[in-house]
């Protein structure tokens, strides 16, 4: 009868054999707590009312911005061509003007509607100075004082 019991291993269920540890975790007994909710004390309320409103103003700034930064941009680009556009008007203007005041306009319109003609060796009158050009100051005989004569007398001596 012993044979037949080869394949099972009985000292497991022998009571005088230690038996080894498992790997087996066992978990304190369960203790039934219910877990509330704590109430938020009236300083934590406002602290986070203020962070949130900080923040909802911090990002209701940054938006006004990107769009006024927006509406600038386009503003700038509209007057950037309207400025290339007065450019080239100017460009045009400026090359009609200096076609009607070329050298040859001049002198065809002084031809035909004013009659002027080119000077002529015959036109020409020199005009000569054998003497220098001198100027005179008339002075009145102020009195003007003894300091007054001496510097006069000295100043027409140096000159």
């Amino acid at each position: 009868m012993q044979e037949k019991n080869l394949a099972y291993d009985l000292s497991l269920f022998d009571a005088t054999v230690k038996k080894e540890k498992n790997n087996v975790v066992e978990l304190p007994p369960f203790k039934n707590k219910v877990k509330t909710k704590q109430k938020l004390s009236l300083i934590n309320m406002i602290t986070i009312s203020l962070l949130f409103v900080a923040m909802i103003t911090v990002v209701s700034t940054l938006v006004f911005s990107q769009v006024l930064l927006t509406e600038l941009t386009e503003n700038i680009a509209c007057l950037t061509n309207e400025l290339n556009e007065k450019q080239s008007i100017y460009t045009q203007l400026q090359m009609k003007a200096d076609a009607k005041l070329s050298l040859k306009t001049v002198e065809e319109y002084s031809k035909s509607e004013l009659g002027m003609s080119k000077i002529e060796p015959s036109q020409i009158e020199y005009i000569r100075l054998s003497e220098g050009d001198k100027s005179s100051i008339n002075i009145q005989n102020v009195h003007l004082g003894f300091f007054s004569n001496i510097k006069n007398l000295i100043s027409d001596i140096l000159s």
